[in-house]
């Protein structure tokens, strides 16, 4: 018999606050450059939507970070000895406290509280993931081309 997994409706779990996490997200991938995977389903979809008005989104990345920080759909974290590589999640939690649950929702919000839980009493990652930040502007160009950089 399988074990059904922890999975339930967080009503505190909303686009603003998946906005807010993408900004925080943001921050650190402006300032880390190294690979980071965006791995929470409900973020990367307020991201995508963002990205739908590539106007919109060089500003909300200019005012996140102070650049435009572009979208690499597609990849795979960075394995380090056959596992991924989420090395970001530390350099989050020294700067804002605790990874909170939304980024172990799925694309309707829905909260794997087993994950989190995995994750806040082991410090590994539990999810899937498509897609990673760039910080190359050839990159931003071809994931973003109506952004650019603004220099303030």
């Amino acid at each position: 018999m399988s074990k059904e997994r922890n999975i339930g409706v967080a009503s505190s779990v909303s686009k603003a606050e998946a906005i807010e996490e993408l900004s925080k997200f943001l921050v650190l991938a402006g300032e880390i450059r190294k690979p980071m995977t965006m791995f929470s389903a409900f973020i990367d979809e307020a991201w995508h939507d963002l990205l739908s008005d590539p106007e919109a989104y060089a500003e909300f990345s200019n005012a996140a970070c102070g650049s435009v920080i572009g979208h690499i759909a597609g990849t795979a974290p960075e394995v380090i000895g056959g596992e991924p590589y989420f090395g970001w999640t530390s350099s989050y939690q020294e700067r804002y406290g605790p990874l909170p649950s939304i980024w172990f929702a799925d694309k309707t919000g829905r909260i794997d509280h087993e994950a989190h839980e995995h994750f806040v009493s082991t410090g590994e990652i539990r999810a899937a993931w498509s897609c990673t930040p760039s910080s190359g502007i050839s990159n931003i160009e071809k994931s973003c081309p109506a952004a650019t950089r603004r220099d303030h």
